[in-house]
């Protein structure tokens, strides 16, 4: 620990003879007052700096915990940097204190193996590798250092050292949240670091002299600043995320049956966001309803079905198929029914168990009893399509690319498959608002498929490869 440097005073003792010769006596003048033979003398110490250093580095999880160097960190969770700081001439002495918490792709043996890293770190990467925080004399508080470009990183909360000029050793304490696309990092490779820099002399220095800016490229925990040691280093766990825009859909209209994937349509509006390598994947429900249409629901509802009787139906099917307690109907029409699926407003009927709906169905005029009645399935081996047992109501979507088999047809199936919106897509690291992603979908139906209007869901999904 660095020890300071205080002014001292110089006491000077002079003893003054004062003498007269002669040859023939000697003569001995004395004063009057007692003798004083003390002198003071003082020596001053002007534009000294006695230098900041860092000498305690802690992390902590969101429930206080201390999280040790080697622990993985997760992306959009909290964590708590504690570090302390000494500096003989007070924190009045400090212009700034700034925290850098930084990716740094090798194995540093001393924190300077980091300093290139740490000096070509300027601001808070819009691109995930940093996180610079500062705090200022003017400002009083810690704030993100950014150049305005959007980030998830964010400061949730500080606490930093009252102005004191007594304390020679004080503490900044930051609560900050990771980004989403802080870079991955496995439990071998530890890549986050904490570094700081401190703007010092304020008070000691005159005014003129260039204050001095102490730095600490990599810190460790328990001793802060280290020389000949490596720093602590955390490692990041991978994070993905994947967003559908509420207006995400695909239709196919007008599709004649037994056409072989002529029938192109593109499903847009899908963000993925990650932190490192990651595969999308997609998949869709196994059976697509035939729903209630305009048309078809002023035929199947019209008189003498009543509007009770409606309503009725309707209170039922919300009871057994939308969460919650469902509101009172009044007024119930058939256009209510209209994108219902025929299979669910049998069961409803079924439920009833009373007139009108006592043996009410709703079903595809199918010209095969053993077919699906109310609704299509989707089979994932295309050649299987229009081979016995498969030649009605059967459908298939195809697509391009995957990530691991190149250019070639791919076919959505009922579990998850990987994909890529094209051949040469690099899968890597995202920014922070993501990547948007389209998909061309084709879609061919069996021979027999019957004039209906089906729904169905495509799910998608990002994993860590």
């Amino acid at each position: 620990m660095k020890k300071g440097m205080f002014t001292k005073s110089l006491i000077v003792t002079l003893t003054f003879l004062v003498m007269s010769l002669s040859l023939s006596q000697q003569i001995v003048l004395a004063e009057d007052e007692p003798d004083k033979d003390d002198i003071d003398g003082q020596i001053t110490c002007q534009n000294y700096n006695n230098p900041a250093s860092v000498i305690d580095l802690e992390l902590l999880n969101g429930l206080g915990e201390v999280v040790v160097p080697g622990t993985p960190l997760t992306p959009q969770e909290s964590y708590t940097v504690r570090i302390e700081v000494f500096d003989p001439d007070t924190i009045g002495d400090l212009n700034s204190f700034a925290i850098k918490f930084f990716y740094f792709s090798g194995a540093p043996t001393t924190s300077q193996d980091l300093s290139s890293a740490f000096n070509t770190i300027l601001s808070t990467e819009s691109m995930g590798a940093a996180l610079v925080m500062e705090w200022n004399v003017v400002s009083q508080t810690m704030d993100v250092v950014s150049t305005g470009a959007f980030t998830t990183w964010e400061i949730i909360d500080s606490t930093v050292p009252a102005p004191d000029l007594v304390a020679t050793e004080f503490t900044f304490e930051v609560t900050f949240k990771i980004s989403k696309i802080a870079h991955e990092s496995d439990s071998v490779n530890l890549n986050w670091y904490f570094g700081t820099s401190i703007n010092d002399g304020k008070l000691s220095l005159e005014s003129g002299s260039a204050p001095t800016d102490v730095v600490d490229f990599g810190l460790k925990t328990g001793t802060g600043s280290t020389d000949l040691e490596a720093p602590s280093g955390w490692s990041m766990n991978w994070y993905g995320e994947v967003t559908v825009s509420p207006d995400a859909s695909i239709a196919w209209e007008g599709v004649l049956a037994g056409r072989d994937f002529q029938e192109g349509q593109t499903l847009s509006g899908i963000n993925f966001i990650s932190n490192g390598n990651y595969q999308t994947n997609i998949k869709s429900t196994e059976t697509w309803d035939a729903v209630i249409t305009t048309d078809l629901a002023n035929i199947v509802f019209a008189l003498p079905i009543t509007t009770t009787q409606l309503d009725v139906l309707l209170n039922k099917y919300n009871e057994l198929f939308v969460l919650g307690t469902p509101p009172v109907e009044t007024g119930t029409t058939p256009l209510d029914f209209v994108g219902l699926s025929f299979d669910k407003i049998n069961q409803t009927a079924l439920a009833l168990g009373i007139e009108p709906w006592l043996d009410f169905q709703v079903h595809l005029p199918q010209s095969s009893p053993s077919s699906n009645l109310t609704g299509a399935s989707l089979i994932s081996e295309p050649n299987l399509l229009n081979t016995p047992g498969y030649t009605e109501q059967f459908f298939a979507i195809h697509y391009e690319f995957s990530p691991n088999e190149g250019l070639m047809p791919f076919y959505v199936g009922s579990e998850f498959v990987g994909f890529k919106p094209s051949a040469d897509y690099s899968q890597t690291i995202t920014p922070e608002l993501g990547h948007d992603y389209e998909i061309l979908l084709r879609l061919a139906l069996s021979d027999v498929f019957q004039n209906a209007c089906y729904q169905g869901k495509l799910i998608v999904q990002i994993v860590n490869p």
